[in-house]
């Protein structure tokens, strides 16, 4: 594995996320989580660089603004052949989920743009359509993308575990850990299942 291409990723992500703290007590660095994911990956023997990749940059795109002259340098791209350059005249969701997906191609390829894509929910709906989706979908992502889904599941239920977030009932903690779990389910058995045909 080459351990200079994941600090580039870990770099990326220190840098998008660099203005957000997780909602534990103690305000912790949002860096933290996906760096904990990808630890998590890696404990569990996963020595995919792409994965890893994903696992550090999959709340990049989700979770942090794209500043307007980042977006105005996008460029659009048709499989894998780069396009004339686009200047954004106005942003809104799509398109900055769009040009940050593209940069992360620029800078980390193909495979780990499409791994984050499929762990990025559409921030535009509503959160409870946005949790349906990632229960009804779960079973049909790649199988990269299922590991980070898992570690980043697993991640959030320890530190919940270890710290309620701050504004969180116990009612919402349980609802939390209620809706993770059928997300799980749909991964870990879609998982399961393949790997019994295999």
């Amino acid at each position: 594995m080459d351990h200079i291409q994941l600090l580039y990723a870990i770099d990326f992500a220190a840098r998008k996320h660099v203005r957000q703290t997780r909602k534990d007590p103690e305000n912790s660095p949002y860096i933290v989580h996906p760096i904990g994911v990808a630890r998590l990956l890696g404990e569990a023997g996963v020595t995919d660089l792409a994965t890893l990749q994903a696992a550090v940059l999959h709340d990049t795109v989700e979770d942090t603004d794209t500043s307007f002259e980042e977006a105005s340098h996008c460029q659009y791209y048709s499989g894998n052949r780069l396009r004339l350059p686009v200047l954004l005249w106005w942003l809104n969701d799509s398109n900055k989920t769009l040009c940050l997906l593209i940069k992360l191609e620029e800078q980390f390829g193909a495979e780990v743009r499409s791994i984050v894509a499929e762990c990025t929910d559409d921030t535009s709906l509503p959160r409870s359509e946005r949790k349906r989706l990632q229960i009804e979908l779960a079973p049909h992502k790649s199988l990269k993308a299922k590991q980070v889904k898992l570690a980043d599941k697993l991640y959030n239920l320890r530190d919940i575990q270890r710290a309620i977030p701050r504004g969180w009932s116990k009612q919402r903690v349980h609802e939390y850990f209620v809706w993770s779990k059928k997300v799980v389910d749909g991964v870990y058995l879609h998982v399961t299942s393949a790997g019994k045909r295999d």
